[in-house]
């Protein structure tokens, strides 16, 4: 990101904050203290993309602990921007002692683009591989980058999860995340200082969706600073809040440091600070896994963690699907029109003016219908009157959107016998209380989206393309002839102490 104004947090605020990073780092502001030499080898190469980045040149650095052994697997960093040697000294002396494994570090610099006539301008990527969030730039590190470095170097790098970490400062902090959050099959640990969440290319959107879903196993070390640069998007000591609000609340293994009277991105040229970090991040490398903490409240009141997604043979037929029945008859969709079938008598419209109607299912009460259509991101309501006519058009929910989403609306849902929809977006599956808020997202295995869904007893059966999942819930589907039930419908809104006050999470 361009270097802009700071942002200096005054008054209150700002002496709150000193108080409390003086706990987190046990002394006062210092300079920035410095690495021992390094001992291993750093070589430079030239990368072309082919695939993931078609077009876009890459010069990346790769660097050989002193206790690389060849022939013998070993962990991975990816560094972001450039080679980070504060970092990389920290890990020599952790890995000497034991406290973390011998590693490789591979730096992937942003791409550019080289002009195709004479007095053209070369074109830098940062803001599409670092900025932009989704598995694009995750994909072309795992699978063109990282095979290349081995190649060339003749690399010997673990196949464990376990093993890979990425980290980064501003937008490649961003980018440290979102590799382990789209390929969490193969980064698993993630150092930010200064992470960019906020809106310069939709990274505040992606904590809002990702603190909704269920938590993967990510080890995060997060550092930021009290002159934080404050651009057109927000700033970065926001952004620091925002991640730590997500991290905490959604789960995660994670720690955080905060440095007052620093700039942006201060921890990660500090090598007190990375050893802090990194002694965090490896903790427990050669025993335990990375493992998720905990699910949020909202969470488990839905799914256990020990109930994944499982496969079902493609082109399995969805369970008996339950109809928008009511007494007088059952609501059917055609386009943007909502007619009314009776058990005898000629069928009528009763709605009209949608864009694309997906889905409608009736209230657990019998006495709401509630429409899904894939132009429009809400799910919507409208009260049944007891002749069958619909009256008084209603937005109930606001949907989240995955980064790529080509549909914006429902694709379909399904009602529980608590009056909780499920609604199949291409974000994955969103479960929402009608007249609130969508509090869970269920994503499908590998970030697929949702086509179809259908409950059969506590078993949610979702499509997306040819493929089908299954899933076992602690809910119950509400089944066709199901008796009128009463909606639980009441938010845990829960007032809490910041973590500045409290130092939840907190590095001692």
């Amino acid at each position: 990101m361009m270097k802009e104004t700071s942002l200096h947090i005054g008054g209150l605020a700002a002496a709150l904050l000193t108080l409390m990073a003086s706990q987190v780092v046990g002394q006062a502001p210092k300079a920035a203290s410095q690495a021992p030499q390094l001992e291993g080898k750093r070589t430079q190469h030239p990368y072309t993309s082919k695939k993931y980045s078609p077009g876009a040149a890459f010069e990346y650095t790769v660097y050989l602990s002193k206790y690389y052994t060849p022939g013998t697997p070993a962990a991975l960093i990816v560094q972001f921007d450039s080679f980070n040697v504060q970092q990389t000294a920290a890990m020599e002396k952790l890995a000497g002692e034991g406290l973390a494994p011998p590693f490789v570090v591979i730096v992937a610099p942003a791409g550019t683009l080289e002009p195709t006539i004479a007095g053209g301008t070369r074109r830098g990527l940062r803001v599409e591989n670092y900025d932009h969030i989704g598995p694009e730039f995750p994909n072309f590190l795992v699978e063109e980058l990282i095979p290349e470095a081995v190649k060339v170097e003749n690399l010997s790098i673990s196949t464990n999860a376990d093993m890979h970490m990425t980290s980064g400062g501003s937008s490649g902090g961003t980018c440290a995340f979102n590799a382990c959050w789209y390929r969490n099959d193969y980064f698993r640990r993630a150092y930010l200082a200064s992470p960019s969440f906020h809106a310069l290319a939709g990274a505040d959107e992606f904590i809002v969706y990702a603190q909704r879903c269920e938590p993967r196993p990510i080890r995060v070390y997060m550092t930021f600073d009290e002159f934080e640069s404050i651009v057109f998007s927000g700033s970065n000591y926001e952004a620091g809040l925002a991640a730590i609000r997500f991290l905490t609340v959604a789960g995660y293994d994670f720690r955080w440091q905060y440095f007052p009277g620093k700039g942006h991105t201060w921890g990660n040229n500090d090598y007190d600070t990375q050893l802090n970090a990194l002694g965090f991040i490896w903790k427990t490398w050669d025993s335990q896994p990375v493992a998720v903490l905990d699910y949020s409240k909202e969470l488990s009141a839905v799914v256990d963690k020990g109930s994944p997604w499982q496969a079902v043979a493609e082109n399995t037929p969805l369970p008996q699907r339950v109809t928008a029945s009511v007494d007088g008859g059952t609501y059917e969709a055609r386009g943007g029109e909502i007619w009314l079938v009776p058990r005898s008598g000629n069928r009528r419209k009763v709605a009209d003016g949608f864009s694309d109607i997906s889905a409608l299912t009736v209230s657990s009460d019998l006495w709401r219908l509630y429409i899904g259509d894939r132009r429009q991101r809400y799910v919507l309501s409208m009260t049944i009157a007891a002749d069958g006519s619909l009256k008084d058009l209603r937005r109930v929910n606001v949907l989240l959107l995955a980064t790529d989403s080509s549909v914006i609306g429902a694709k379909d849902m399904a009602l529980d016998t608590h009056d909780h929809l499920y609604i199949a977006t291409d974000a994955g599956v969103q479960v929402a209380t009608p007249g609130t808020y969508v509090q869970v997202i269920l994503p499908l295995p590998n970030d697929l989206p949702a086509d179809k869904v259908a409950f059969d007893g506590q078993t949610l059966y979702v499509t997306s393309g040819t493929r089908t999942f299954k899933r076992l819930l602690k809910v119950s589907g509400r089944a066709a002839g199901s008796s009128i039930s009463r909606p639980s419908g009441a938010l845990d809104l829960r007032f809490i102490t910041h973590p500045f006050v409290t130092g939840t999470n907190r590095q001692p």
